[in-house]
């Protein structure tokens, strides 16, 4: 009798052990997921994804890419790829299409916009 309740509770443990990692296992890919998401299109040299409101724009990138940024803001690089300047590029922000008023740091976006950016030229 003790070794058969002594055998369930070994079972109802590993049960529960598998649950719980199989519930991990799903939220940490759902967690991956919904990070990229929210891009929309991504290239060497361009990235987009949708503003979320009341978040600035450099701060959303940094959530959706790997940012080089001066303390001041200045984008360097976006997933290792760095506009050359011996070419005069650098790279641009752009809300819906458009080039932005103000610098990613203070722009604070909607969720209704797509922030692209993306190498230009001056």
């Amino acid at each position: 009798m003790k070794k058969r309740i002594i055998l369930y509770i070994i079972g109802a443990l590993v049960l529960i052990s598998g649950i719980s990692a199989t519930a991990y296992y799903f939220k940490s890919n759902e967690n991956k997921q919904s990070k990229t998401d929210n891009i929309v299109k991504t290239e060497a040299k361009e990235i987009s994804y949708k503003g979320k409101d009341g978040v600035n724009a450099l701060e959303l990138l940094k959530q959706n890419a790997k940012v080089d940024a001066s303390p001041e803001g200045m984008v360097n690089s976006i997933n290792g790829v760095s506009a050359d300047s011996a070419k005069k590029e650098f790279w641009s922000f752009n809300v819906d299409g458009k080039p932005a008023n103000e610098g990613a740091g203070t722009y604070i976006t909607k969720g209704s916009e797509t922030i692209t950016w993306k190498i230009d030229t001056f």
